[in-house]
């Protein structure tokens, strides 16, 4: 088998019976196989994939577990020489999948290869970032609040991009990531520790570790459509759902007081422009009482309370 596709769902079941379907019109040319793990989705997803995509191998984890433990049964399941973990809420072109795999195959020194993203409407995405450092989040965080924007909507410190060229990149956004079994087993798949969120970043930091190369391919490009199953389930929690998971990578790359320093610096802000909102909002469904409770919850994240 020369690649495996594995496609993590939650409750998004027209999403995915897209995915499969433009995987299955525009497949690799070799040996591939599909495999689904559903995290107890309750919208028929597992009965419609299994009734129009008979070949497609579906796993249900029973419980919503997160992606990157959803994501380590699918390589466990797999057979695949190269594992390509895909969002249900991305849709392949024709030649894709050759052009990624041919790009990986015939650099050796890649370990993940990720491709240019593209929304619904056709504009790139920020598909590619600098790992996240203790200094990058202060940063973004003082200048959101000097600047009064809106809080950040993706891990790595406001630090993202994207590219027209081939260019080695710290990490990919994992829509689309391309990797080798090899190197998979090298570092032991997705660090469980997360539930959805920078577990992508993590995953290529511990890649980069061992001396492979993430390499950014926007010769390739995939729709995604983006965040369909996050916003589902956390609506207004979901930045605060973000602090987590970077907290959680400060930690274990950066040390304990890395992630103290974040806590504290991050909280006090988050309680000042929390406490703005809070004044000008005019009830519950007012936009400045909806994002008063968006900075509550961050707040409750950094002091540990939730």
């Amino acid at each position: 088998m020369d690649l495996s596709i594995v496609i993590v769902s939650w409750n998004c079941r027209a999403e995915l019976l897209d995915c499969l379907q433009s995987v299955v019109r525009y497949p690799y040319s070799g040996a591939q196989e599909i495999i689904v793990v559903d995290n107890a989705s309750s919208d028929g997803t597992v009965e419609a994939a299994r009734q129009r995509f008979p070949a497609v191998r579906v796993f249900e984890a029973g419980v919503n577990i997160g992606f990157a433990r959803a994501a380590n049964l699918g390589l466990k399941a797999a057979k695949g020489e190269h594992i390509l973990f895909l969002n249900p809420d991305t849709l392949i072109s024709a030649g894709s999948l050759d052009a990624a795999l041919r790009a990986l195959q015939s650099r050796p020194a890649v370990g993940v290869l990720g491709v240019a993203l593209l929304d619904t409407k056709g504009f790139l995405q920020p598909s590619c970032g600098r790992f996240l450092s203790l200094a990058a989040l202060l940063w973004s965080t003082l200048r959101r609040f000097v600047e009064r924007t809106r809080v950040r909507e993706r891990a790595g410190g406001g630090r993202l991009w994207n590219s027209s060229a081939v260019e080695e990149v710290d990490w990919l956004i994992g829509a689309f990531l391309l990797c080798r079994r090899v190197v998979l087993t090298e570092v032991g798949g997705f660090d469980e520790d997360y539930f959805l969120y920078a577990e992508d970043m993590d995953l290529c930091y511990r890649v980069w570790q061992q001396g492979h190369t993430i390499l950014y391919f926007p010769e390739v490009t995939v729709i995604h459509h983006g965040n369909r199953s996050g916003a589902q389930k956390w609506a207004e929690k979901r930045e605060g759902e973000i602090v987590r998971a970077e907290l959680i990578f400060l930690r274990k790359h950066q040390g304990r007081l890395a992630a103290l320093g974040f806590r504290l610096f991050a909280g006090s802000l988050f309680f000042a422009k929390g406490l703005r909102f809070w004044f000008r909002a005019g009830g519950q469904t007012d936009p400045s009482g909806i994002e008063a409770r968006r900075y509550w919850h961050m707040i409750k994240v950094c002091l540990g309370w939730k």
